[in-house]
């Protein structure tokens, strides 16, 4: 039994399957995930693939069949990985049908340019596109085209150039949006390396479906003249070439109305004759000159009337019409000249009425003048009677205030003379106690208190300076911010893909807490210190908070103000820095970066407990306060980003959905075997970043707030809104707070990340999937029936974590924390 596929050969001898063709003619991707069912990197086997019989097949979309009955490859070695499970031949490659796969190609030129410069026809590729393509413009594609390849330049390896001659028939030639494609472009590769990626609509009838925006009716300009010359036999003869543009637009008309004649074409046929009433005109210009200066004139202008005899006649008749059109034009200068005379008369009288009009104006306008001038001097008296009340009321104002400050004079004396009593009531107090308490040294309370009464109220305390930062980078991209993180990860054995660097940052830069999940050993807390050496902050700006079991309020993070010491108790001094350091750069305008304290194994206690004083910040952390019982103020703004590391066991806290709703949490994978053996460098082998990034850099690439006027396409709300609706039959309500966060991140990311999908199957199983967490049978099927959802709208990573939630649950208890 045959199945069809859609691939790419490369490698000598190997071809990846990209799409399933199934029995409907719709397309299914052969992701990562069916490595199992084709393994060695996810590829088959091609036998006597000898170089000179691939030719054909290198550098192009392929359309092979598997026989699952028989395509075994003879060495399959269901043990080892690296060993090809299938093997097919030659014979199962087989072309695609003309219609079958439409790719399409980019241009960097307008459409203009191409359809009118034959030199434009001519585009150089990478791969052999099938008989159809489209041509992208930057955001619409016009075609199909059909084409030839005129010519192939081998560059080394299976790689080579392809110069495509683009043929454009005369004809209707559609232009449509990438918006509306977008549903139905496929992504590909032409060869078996991931980085050789295509782009192509698979059916041609799936295109037909799309209603171009416009339509453009091309001909070219020599079959344009012979279909006007055809024109023209049809209509009445035209007596002069110089009439003969007004005559054809009322030929056109006609033609018009009956579909055998466009505006585009209409316009072409003005421009071509617009030319050649030029030429005549140079044609006679160039005879009047040839007889005003040839000798020979006279003799030729007889011999040309004498063989043209038609002219005479005409211009005999015109004369003979001249007498007429005489007699005419008198009669209509004098009709004119009755209309002048009339005309005069009508401006005399209006002139007359005019002038009587002025007179009367001018009587009421001094009527007017004299209205106006009585009512400024009722105005002008009623305000010198306000400014005298206003000034007898200053008057007595001053009055009133001078009494005032006699009484707080004489209130102030009397204050200061009951401070002096309280003091000296004071002193004598503190002596009589300290006396007794000398004589009675007998308990370790009253040593306390004497140390207490003898200690001084106010210690003076020396305000340190912020220190500025010298090393500061205000001018980056977003790929050169994240060849920095990638390059600390490499030079701590951690392979990243770009997808991941552009995550870690759009999630920390966007929440106040980000969470990284995993077992034990996974590298969370590394990680964490990657981020902030890569940032440049590990030095200066980092704070790791070692969480211990039995913290139960905010005590344990912040301290506390001690009465009996008078001093704050700083029960972790490293955040306690963190908070001075910070309060001081807001007060001097001094923010220049962020700064990121790290709660290593944050769920060893609960953290709703002693992280409650910031849960009222995690929506707005512009102005964070915190306030101590002796007066003692620390301020900061949002340069305060918090990490988390978590465990996946039963010895840590839950986290509540309230701080869930709050949180964005990262799962991290287990690490293989062979990369811990492979990899002997960590991360405290990693120094500091030689720069320090600065919040304005960071702000502006990943801040949602720089995307706030954009908004999420209807294909991915579509999916999103499925995922959510799915949720509820789950017993999950997605806040509102957290779909506003999702659609930030993807708004953002969707510009770094390498598809929508991507950064849609970031954000879901990041923000969405932490909230799984039920059991029963029900359950269950729920979450299958969650994960084919995100199999079909390939959120391939949110379907893997589902399905590893389904193998490892116990008992039908299902959670995302029992990874």
């Amino acid at each position: 039994m045959y199945q069809y596929y859609l691939g790419a050969f490369g490698n000598k001898s190997f071809i990846r399957p990209q799409y399933e063709i199934m029995l409907d003619g719709s397309l299914r991707e052969v992701g990562d995930n069916r490595w199992t069912e084709f393994p060695n990197g996810g590829t088959v086997s091609l036998s006597n693939s000898y170089e000179g019989a691939t030719d054909d097949i290198r550098n192009r979309l392929l359309r092979f069949r598997i026989d699952f009955k028989s395509s075994f490859h003879p060495n399959f070695d269901q043990f080892n990985n690296n060993s090809n499970k299938y093997q097919i031949s030659l014979n199962d490659v087989d072309d695609f049908d003309r219609e079958e796969v439409i790719e399409i190609i980019d241009i960097d030129y307008p459409i203009n340019e191409f359809l009118n410069d034959n030199t434009k026809r001519l585009i150089r590729i990478k791969h052999k596109p099938n008989k159809l393509i489209l041509l992208k413009y930057a955001q619409d594609c016009y075609g199909p085209f059909e084409f030839m390849i005129s010519d192939i330049e081998d560059s080394y390896g299976d790689e080579a150039i392809y110069t495509l001659k683009i043929f454009v028939n005369s004809g209707i030639i559609n232009r449509y949006r990438m918006f509306d494609l977008e549903s139905i472009i496929m992504d590909g590769n032409y060869s078996i390396r991931r980085t050789d990626k295509m782009q192509f609509i698979y059916k041609m009838e799936k295109l037909h479906e799309i209603e171009p925006t416009e339509q453009i009716d091309y001909i070219d300009n020599e079959e344009l003249a012979d279909f006007f010359k055809d024109l023209l036999d049809k209509s009445e003869g035209i007596e002069n070439l110089a009439e003969l543009r007004e005559q054809f637009m009322q030929i056109a008309d006609s033609f018009s109305e009956r579909g055998q004649l466009s505006d585009f074409r209409v316009k072409k046929i003005c421009e071509l004759l617009q030319m050649s009433v030029e030429l005549s005109d140079y044609k006679l210009r160039l005879m009047e000159e040839y007889f005003r200066n040839n000798p020979n004139s006279v003799a030729d202008k007889e011999e040309y009337l004498r063989t043209h005899s038609e002219l005479l006649d005409e211009i005999a008749r015109q004369d003979v019409q001249y007498d007429a059109k005489i007699q005419a034009i008198t009669i209509e200068l004098h009709e004119v000249e009755a209309k002048r005379d009339a005309i005069v008369r009508e401006i005399e009288d209006g002139q007359s009425r005019l002038n009587e009009q002025q007179k009367e104006l001018e009587k009421l306008g001094e009527q007017a003048i004299a209205q106006k001038q009585q009512d400024l001097e009722n105005l002008l008296a009623a305000k010198k009677k306000e400014l005298s009340d206003t000034e007898t009321a200053i008057a007595k104002a001053k009055s009133e205030r001078d009494q005032m400050e006699s009484d707080r004079d004489t209130w102030k004396r009397a204050c200061e003379s009951a401070q002096d009593d309280y003091k000296k009531a004071t002193n004598n107090l503190n002596a009589m106690i300290v006396e007794w308490a000398a004589n009675n040294r007998n308990t370790e309370i009253v040593k306390l208190l004497v140390s207490q009464l003898e200690m001084p109220d106010e210690i003076e305390t020396k305000e340190e300076k912020v220190i500025e930062i010298a090393n500061l980078s205000d001018d980056l991209s977003a790929e050169q911010v994240v060849s920095i993180l990638l390059k600390k990860m490499n030079e701590a054995g951690r392979n990243i893909n770009k997808d991941d660097a552009y995550n870690y940052l759009i999630s920390v830069f966007q929440n106040y807490i980000t969470v990284f999940a995993g077992e034990p050993g996974t590298g969370k807390t590394s990680l964490c210190k990657l981020l902030a050496k890569s940032l440049g902050l590990y030095d200066n700006r980092f704070a790791e908070i070692l969480v211990e079991r039995g913290w139960t309020s905010s005590k344990d993070l912040i301290g506390y103000y001690n009465p009996l010491t008078k001093e704050i108790e700083e029960t972790q001094p490293a955040f306690s820095n963190c908070m001075k350091q910070l309060t001081r750069e807001n007060r001097e305008n001094a923010v220049k970066a962020p700064y990121f304290v790290l709660l290593d194994e944050a769920n060893l206690s609960p953290i709703e407990y002693y992280w409650s004083h910031f849960n009222y910040f995690a929506d707005d952390p512009n102005k964070q306060r915190i306030t101590y019982s002796d007066g003692t103020v620390y301020s900061f703004g949002s340069e305060l980003r918090f990490l988390a590391t978590i465990n996946y066991d039963q010895t840590t806290a839950d986290l509540s959905p309230r701080f869930l709703d709050r949180a964005w949490v990262i799962s991290m994978g287990a690490v293989p075997i062979d990369a811990i053996v492979s990899s002997l460098t960590n991360d405290t082998m990693v120094s500091n970043g030689d720069e320090v990034i600065s919040l304005e850099v960071l702000y502006r690439l990943f801040d949602w707030k720089n995307v706030k006027d954009k908004k999420m396409n209807q294909i991915t709300k579509t999916r999103l809104d499925r995922i959510i609706d799915k949720m509820k039959e789950g017993n999950h309500i997605i806040s509102p707070r957290s779909i506003h966060a999702i659609t930030h991140y993807y708004l953002v990311a969707e510009g770094y990340m390498s598809s929508k999908e991507v950064a849609l199957d970031f954000a879901i199983s990041q923000k969405i999937l932490p909230c799984i967490n039920g059991n029963g049978k029900q359950y269950g099927e729920f979450l299958k029936d969650l994960m084919n959802i995100c199999k079909e709208n390939q959120l391939n990573k949110s379907a893997n974590i589902i399905a590893k939630i389904i193998e490892r649950s116990e008992h039908e208890f299902y959670g995302f924390f029992n990874l």
